[in-house]
């Protein structure tokens, strides 16, 4: 899934993000194979939404951007930015119409309900009426089988071209990419030629399993998807309640400004803490979170505002969660890590206890406000402590 976010093909300028599964094609295929195997199971969206402009004129948002099949009920993954309408030249007028066209069958426009949209993730699941069974699911690939180095292609409507998808070939060039400015973590960087259109088509392996969700693409030969492993959690939670739950710990957390500020291990600055919250009594603003850790020894490290937001979304009712904090001081970097216990009656609610990064339309690039720090309080230049474990 190449993600940051590619712009989806619209008539006004939007962003169309990508995400991942792994197809159920056997081993080392040749792309032509995979392209075979998989090209039926992959469909254009259009989403047209009726809209109604700042200065009062009637019109439409019309996006075109891709999704793939990943079971037999007709539940296709895309990106959110492809169904979901924000742009701020107006507002909508009526509801957003989603269709779905294969390319083996370009008479027909089958129509598609979002079953949710999870713009914090930037994944959508679409239930499809009349996709057939003789259409194979792909399948999100494991995450211990992608490798940095291994050959990958994408495939989706590049361009919002007739006719057949565009397929690009490239490698893994990175895992665990965040951007931008840590909005968006848990990607998979990629040198395959992602552009508008492309957004929530598959960035498959040459075994033709979905190895991330198109997202994003950029002029330097580098271009973004969200992981199989996140993606596929968020399409599961999506399919089972039509939303991606997340703890609510009353913590409000900004990505830190790396480049300005020396720290001893990356983390989420603490912006506002809710007292009453389950984290209330054990941390306090301006404090920094590095890792989220469980009672299995399961440790997630939360180096920007995408990887806390994925985090959230892996916590379950009821269980105990151990944060990892340490604090910024006029003096420098406190460094002692503390380990702070949360309370196991974590709230679950639409009240996500996170700051949720403001859109720009025109670019389709998410943007938040980095902390400021005086001079005073830049931290002296300390040993790095031992990486926090993310898998």
């Amino acid at each position: 899934m190449s993600t940051l976010r590619t712009l989806a093909l619209s008539t006004v300028a939007v962003v169309t993000l990508a995400a991942g599964t792994a197809s159920a094609v056997a081993a080392d295929l040749s792309v032509v194979d995979v392209v075979k195997a998989t090209q039926s199971s992959i469909g254009r969206v259009t989403a047209v939404t009726p809209w109604l402009f700042k200065d009062g004129k009637a019109g439409r948002h019309t996006k075109v951007g891709t999704a793939f099949l990943i079971d037999q009920n007709g539940d296709m993954v895309t990106n959110c930015h492809v169904v979901h309408e924000d742009a701020s030249d107006g507002e909508p007028s009526g509801p957003t119409i989603v269709s779905v066209q294969f390319p083996d069958r370009t008479d027909l426009f089958l129509p598609a309900t979002v079953a949710g949209c999870d713009t914090l993730g930037d994944i959508a699941v679409l239930k499809v009426a009349g996709v057939g069974p003789w259409r194979t699911p792909l399948h999100f690939a494991a995450p211990k089988d992608v490798a940095v180095g291994e050959d990958v292609i994408t495939i989706g409507f590049a361009q919002g071209l007739p006719g057949d998808p565009t397929v690009a070939r490239g490698i893994v060039s990175a895992l665990h990419r965040s951007v931008p400015n840590g909005d968006f973590s848990d990607l998979v960087q990629t040198d395959a030629a992602i552009t508008q259109g492309n957004s929530g088509g598959p960035l498959l392996d040459l075994h033709g399993d979905v190895v991330g969700v198109n997202t994003y693409g950029t002029d330097f030969n580098m271009s973004y998807a969200r992981s199989a492993a996140s993606a596929s959690r968020y399409a599961e939670a999506i399919i089972a309640n039509g939303r991606v739950n997340r703890a609510a710990l009353g913590i409000n957390v900004k990505t830190m400004a790396v480049e300005r500020v020396r720290l001893p291990r990356p983390g989420v600055l603490i912006s506002a803490v809710d007292p009453h919250g389950p984290a209330g009594a054990v941390v306090s603003p301006d404090e920094l979170v590095a890792s989220v850790e469980w009672s299995n020894g399961f440790t997630y490290a939360t180096a920007d505002v995408g990887a806390w937001n994925d985090a959230m979304a892996m916590i379950r009712p009821g269980e105990r969660v151990t944060l990892n904090v340490y604090r910024l001081t006029d003096a420098g970097v406190d460094i002692a890590m503390s380990l702070r216990d949360v309370p196991a009656d974590a709230v679950f609610s639409s009240r996500v206890a996170v700051v949720a990064p403001a859109a720009d339309p025109m670019r389709g690039i998410f943007a938040t406000t980095l902390p400021q720090f005086p001079a005073h309080a830049i931290p002296r230049p300390l040993a790095p402590l031992p990486p926090a474990s993310k898998t």
